[in-house]
């Protein structure tokens, strides 16, 4: 009797340690895009993705609590809960007081050296968290090897999400955007920021988009031309690039706007949505990416509760090139819906 009752406080322990673990984790979720908690949107495909987690180790622990011949001892239970909040913690930490953040100019493999930890730190955290998941159901049900087959589980998880992605990565974004382009000259058009090549030369990526927001000025579906992008050590901003670029067409400068301090697509939109929808200056916002790019962005603007008009550039790429730009668009899709990084 005394063994009963002591389970049932060890599990109700654990369940009322992860329930507060999923609000953290949102919380923290939305801090990593300067957001509060009033912006959360249930319908966001991440939030989706990790309610889901959350509520199935609940689910899962108030089943083995009614099964009391589950596998796993109530005290393992919570040395995994320990280990997680352990590891939600450390999420924090890095975000919060990350050594690398300050030096926004230390690249690894093309990427900010902090954005990385901060990605790593994360992914530890859910993946030890789909795990424990795994470890709980796999108990109910009285496998053998239960270790191994949560890890085996959880690896074979991740890469059906992100085959998912990719899925979704390679449909049409013209179907998961509600606005469409009409002639209304009080928009903006927003150029996503690009990479910039040796000798301060807009890559073909940055060339097109420009190309295209001069096309959609001169054509009278927007009188501002926004151009964003901060730099890389060494280089002009992407927004000045795009802007030297952009004065090969007739445009009145005074009608291009520069921003160039955000480095990275969630950044962007950040900015788009505080300064540019929240501000209603003008009618309509208008996006120009490639159309790979295209359905992160829809993601991210639907995590920030607000959608854009969105329009492609004209990049042509080799059947080798687009598979490779959907399969990192794919990858970092599934960061942005599981942590919003």
């Amino acid at each position: 009797m005394n063994s009963n009752k002591n389970k049932s406080k060890s599990v109700f322990f654990v369940i009322l340690l992860i329930f507060l673990q999923s609000v953290i984790f949102i919380y923290i979720k939305y801090s990593n895009q300067s957001l509060p908690l009033s912006y959360f949107n249930p319908e966001a495909t991440g939030n989706v993705i990790n309610l889901i987690t959350f509520l199935l180790i609940i689910l899962g622990l108030t089943f083995y609590l009614i099964r009391r011949s589950s596998t796993p001892q109530p005290q393992l239970l919570i040395y995994y809960s320990y280990i997680l909040t352990a590891l939600l913690i450390l999420c924090f930490v890095v975000k919060n007081l990350n050594p690398f953040e300050s030096d926004k100019q230390f690249y690894f493999i093309g990427q900010p050296f902090y954005r990385l930890v901060n990605g790593a730190s994360f992914t530890l955290y859910y993946f030890t968290l789909i795990y424990f998941l795994f470890f709980i159901w796999y108990g109910i049900f009285k496998r053998n090897r239960i270790p191994l087959r949560s890890a085996l589980s959880s690896f074979t998880l991740m890469i059906l999400i992100l085959v998912g992605a990719f899925i979704y990565e390679s449909g049409s974004y013209e179907k998961r955007w509600e606005k469409k382009l009409d002639n209304i000259s009080n928009n903006i058009v927003v150029v996503l920021g690009a990479a910039v090549w040796s000798d301060n030369k807009p890559s073909p990526s940055l060339a097109v988009r420009v190309d295209k927001a001069a096309e959609l000025y001169k054509n009278g579906f927007a009188r501002t031309i926004l151009l964003t992008g901060s730099n890389a050590p060494g280089e002009l901003s992407e927004a000045q690039v795009a802007f030297n670029y952009l004065l090969n067409y007739d445009v009145d400068t005074a009608d291009v706007k520069l921003e160039d301090n955000t480095t990275s697509t969630t950044e962007q939109v950040h900015y788009i949505k505080m300064n540019l929808i929240d501000k209603k200056q003008f009618d309509n916002v208008i996006v120009i990416s490639e159309s790979y790019h295209l359905n992160r962005v829809f993601e991210i603007c639907r995590f920030y509760n607000f959608s854009t008009i969105a329009v492609p550039s004209e990049l042509i790429l080799s059947s080798e090139d687009e598979l490779y730009y959907r399969l990192r668009e794919s990858i970092a899709l599934v960061i942005f819906w599981f942590f919003a990084l």
